[in-house]
């Protein structure tokens, strides 16, 4: 999603979505944003959809047609504010792109099944090389090592039913606090084949 403010970048990559991109110039953001359904806005939860839709609010043109005032008074100063001006597209949050990096991770999102020990250890090395890589480019020590593991819940098929998918699993983690921090691949390694 692109275009001139986060909110707006924020709606168009649900435009874009699955495969693409979705660029919103400026003048378009009006004929954008009318159709567009309030619990897509950021900030729309649950409960202020409901309290929305019970005032006749199904999307961002219908919020347009109330003044400021009108949804201060019924959703709060604050948030009436942020319906106001989301509605129509303002957005003054800053983009900030020097913060801090606080985690380095390389991650495999799809269903490997071990054989034995060997391979897991196999992949953790390699992903340990991957950390290595990415902190050395980043700067930074690992202080604190974390695995993460999908394990196959039981009674769960052994093929996943998607190709290459995990299947039914169980979300696992554990984590280890460095007493020297580092970015050696071999000692993170050996850490996490211990986790």
């Amino acid at each position: 999603g692109i275009s001139h403010n986060m909110l707006l970048a924020r709606m168009c990559t649900r435009v874009a979505k699955p495969n693409g991109q979705f660029r919103l110039s400026p003048d378009r953001v009006d004929e954008f944003l009318a159709p567009q359904k309030v619990q897509n806005l950021p900030g729309v939860g649950y409960s202020l959809t409901r309290r929305l839709q019970e005032m006749g609010l199904q999307t961002c043109g219908d919020v347009r047609a109330l003044t400021l005032g009108k949804l201060q008074s019924e959703c709060g100063m604050k948030t009436g504010r942020m319906l106001h001006d989301y509605a129509r597209g303002i957005d003054g949050r800053e983009l900030k792109i020097d913060a801090e990096r606080k985690s380095v991770s390389a991650d495999i999102n799809f269903g490997i099944r071990f054989s034995d020990i060997s391979e897991a250890e196999s992949l953790i090395a390699d992903l340990a090389t991957e950390v290595e890589k990415r902190a050395e480019e980043a700067r930074v020590l690992a202080g604190t090592v974390t695995l993460k593991l999908k394990i196959r819940r039981p009674g769960a098929p052994v093929e996943a039913r998607k190709y290459l998918g995990h299947g039914s699993c169980d979300n696992t983690s554990r984590s280890c606090t460095l007493l020297q921090p580092t970015r050696s691949s071999s000692e993170i390694a050996r850490i996490a084949g211990k986790l």
